[in-house]
């Protein structure tokens, strides 16, 4: 995805909170990670947290999750696009009229005017070539709807399992 879109990536080691803090914020923001969402019960309540697998997430020591809320904390006015290239991404606890709180929505708070998120987990390599496929109709559109809609119209007319591609949704309009 780097090279499509002419930007230096971020792995390994450099892929910590504090780089997702930067000024002025990225047009286009891709986390190709792990996600999760997980409910948690005490008794009658119940509790939801969601994140993302950062820099430093295996170790015990260290801060490599990023929490929803910790999102809603970031700067991301001025980005146009957050790709959650990660397993359930788009999934959280549902609040009546107001839909599900999750990881898309704290983009969305933080100030991303698109966010592209899935709504189960997802595999690495055809989710690789879906998110190819979006770039390179998000180039040629500035869409984000439009682009996910055509990378998985490619992906269905090649027979691809669902499985593969459907998972994306894509919230909000850059």
């Amino acid at each position: 995805m780097a090279g499509l879109l002419g930007v230096t990536p971020l792995t390994g080691p450099a892929a910590t909170k504090s780089a997702l803090r930067r000024d002025p914020p990225p047009t286009i923001l891709h986390l190709a990670t792990h996600g999760f969402v997980r409910a948690e019960s005490d008794g009658p309540t119940q509790r939801v947290t969601a994140g993302l697998g950062l820099a430093g997430a295996n170790t015990p020591d260290a801060d490599g999750i990023l929490s929803a809320e910790e999102i809603t904390h970031l700067d991301l006015r001025g980005t146009r696009l957050v790709v959650a290239s990660a397993c359930e991404t788009a999934l959280g606890r549902i609040h009546d009229a107001e839909g599900a709180f999750g990881l898309h929505r704290s983009f969305a708070i933080a100030g991303a005017a698109a966010v592209v998120a899935s709504l189960w987990n997802v595999p690495d390599r055809p989710t690789a070539r879906l998110m190819t496929r979006f770039y390179r109709a998000y180039l040629r559109s500035g869409s984000a709807p439009e682009a996910l809609a055509e990378a998985q119209r490619e992906a269905a007319a090649q027979n691809r399992p669902a499985t593969e591609w459907g998972a994306f949704i894509c919230h909000g309009t850059p």
